[in-house]
């Protein structure tokens, strides 16, 4: 028999076929094939070609045995259309069933009639609260244990549950991987002064630590994968912090005012004409390698002077009592210096600061809410009793003067404000509302919502789903298919962590908002 030729367009893909139909058969099957795709892309919401392929072929399955089966209802051309249920169920899975892991930023836009409570994981390192954490939770810490951090999010070091199908599950069950990490976060004592990578060095560096064979939990092991780590905090209480390199001759000025003997060659390095490059670096490399009979007389002018400090140089109180603070939980240590060479940053409730690649900071104390990219990627710089690798830091920084901006969310809508922090993958955003009303939750992509006051109800747009979460409750929304599928209403504060930045963010900033408080 002849066969006819039948060319085929279709998501994005062109072929040719032969067949022995008749050309008018092959070309109403083919019509028929692209009416079924879009209806199949309207009824999902979904774009990806293999996917809506995947889902077509099923629904096309589908109609053909009940066919086969006798099933007069099933021979209606349009019964298919209650295949929906099932297409839903079917797309949250397709990674599983074609093995191809979909890009953090391209999440599947499936349609959802559920919000899924979580059950996050919880640090109590030494550094932590005793109170900030269990007070925002309503418990009780009887035996003073410290809260540092909660965890909400997909990392494999501290993964959030929920309820899901088959009972409670891992997030990633229902969410895939999520581009980003959003904790709590309690500092009642400083943390490591530290930097984070940028993303060309810290592919370079996972590979090479890969090939010096160290394994991944030794704590001397720098680059835990090859991402980099930039990351944002908003303050819930007052927050203290440091973060950047001041102008040098601002160091120059706190070093003279402090007038520590041992201190002289960091001032002559800031002072000469090198390079801001050569001068930064060279002043860290003289610092992390004070002798130690530097290091004891430096210890021993701060107990000896620093209440004389404090009252000929009162305009930098804050600095002097940071270092005093510090060398009581660092004796000995350079580090505890870190007032003069880096920015104070002071923030109140509501302010963020956003950390970049390459960037020396420190939060000291206070409590707050922070977002980050999932990466392990740390390298310390001083107060901490951890492996501190100057070297490999000193090759990661940015020797540069750097003041961060403190930052104020930008309104979208009338509950809803972004930080504008320049990050492709997340944004951080907050909610408030106080007159209860019902408003439209903008994010159409996954998110995690932590309620930090009052009570807030979350239902899906058509009014399923619903759940009212109190005070320290959080909450995972899988993708929408528009804008405004979930809503919101009650009296509350939360914030909530996007997956991909917001559209009006999209470009990129090059004048962060700025109204820095730094002393």
């Amino acid at each position: 028999m002849q066969k006819n030729s039948l060319r085929i367009d279709v998501l994005g893909t062109s072929f040719t076929i032969a067949a022995e139909e008749d050309a008018l058969y092959l070309d109403g099957l083919l019509k028929r094939y692209k009416l079924k795709i879009e209806e199949i892309q309207k009824g999902t919401g979904i774009d990806d070609p293999l996917r809506v392929a995947i889902l077509t072929g099923f629904a096309l399955c589908d109609e053909i045995e009940k066919i086969r089966s006798g099933d007069a209802v099933g021979k209606s051309k349009y019964e298919y259309m209650r295949l929906g249920e099932r297409l839903d169920n079917l797309s949250s899975r397709i990674d599983q069933v074609i093995g191809v892991k979909a890009p953090a930023d391209a999440l599947p836009r499936v349609k959802s009639d559920r919000v899924f409570l979580l059950k996050n994981e919880f640090k109590h390192y030494d550094w932590g609260s005793t109170e900030w954490i269990p007070d925002l939770l309503g418990l009780e810490n009887m035996d003073f244990r410290p809260w540092a951090e909660m965890w909400m999010g997909t990392h494999p070091a501290g993964p959030s549950k929920t309820d899901a199908l088959a009972g409670i599950e891992p997030l990633k069950t229902v969410s895939g991987e999520l581009p980003f990490l959003l904790k709590l976060l309690a500092a009642a004592k400083p943390l490591s002064i530290q930097a984070h990578p940028n993303l060309e060095a810290a592919v370079a560096g996972f590979a090479r630590e890969n090939g010096q064979g160290i394994p991944l939990d030794d704590p001397r092991r720098n680059y835990k994968d090859p991402c980099h780590k930039p990351e944002i905090i908003c303050a819930l209480t007052p927050f203290t912090a440091m973060a950047g390199f001041r102008e040098r001759n601002k160091i120059v000025e706190l070093l003279d005012a402090f007038a520590c003997p041992a201190l002289v060659p960091l001032r002559q390095k800031l002072r000469g004409d090198l390079s801001d490059e050569d001068a930064y670096r060279g002043f860290l490399e003289i610092l992390f390698g004070m002798p130690p009979e530097q290091k004891d007389a430096l210890s021993s002018y701060i107990a000896r002077q620093i209440d004389e400090v404090k009252h000929r140089a009162a305009a930098y109180r804050k600095e002097w009592e940071l270092i005093e603070e510090f060398q009581a939980f660092f004796p000995g240590e350079t580090s505890v210096l870190a007032p003069l060479y880096l920015n104070v940053v002071e923030l109140e409730p509501g302010a963020a600061m956003f950390i970049p690649s390459g960037i020396l900071h420190a939060y000291v104390h206070g409590f707050g809410v922070e977002l980050m990219s999932p990466s392990d990627n740390v390298l310390r710089g001083g107060l901490t009793k951890k492996f501190v690798d100057t070297a490999e830091l000193l090759k990661i920084l940015e020797p540069r003067a750097f003041t961060p901006s403190v930052l104020k969310p930008v309104p979208v809508n009338f509950a809803f404000a972004a930080y504008p922090a320049p990050v492709k993958d997340w944004t951080l955003a907050v909610i408030a509302s106080s007159g209860g009303r019902k408003e439209h939750f903008p994010e159409p992509n996954a998110s995690i919502i932590i309620v930090t006051e009052g009570r807030l109800t979350v239902s899906f747009f058509d009014g399923h789903g619903g759940l009212s979460l109190e005070r320290g409750e959080s909450v995972f929304l899988p993708p929408a298919i528009d804008r405004g599928s979930f809503c919101f209403e009650g009296t509350f504060t939360a914030y909530a962590a996007c997956a991909a930045q917001l559209p009006s963010f999209a470009a990129p900033l090059t004048g962060m908002p700025s109204s820095p408080q730094t002393l």
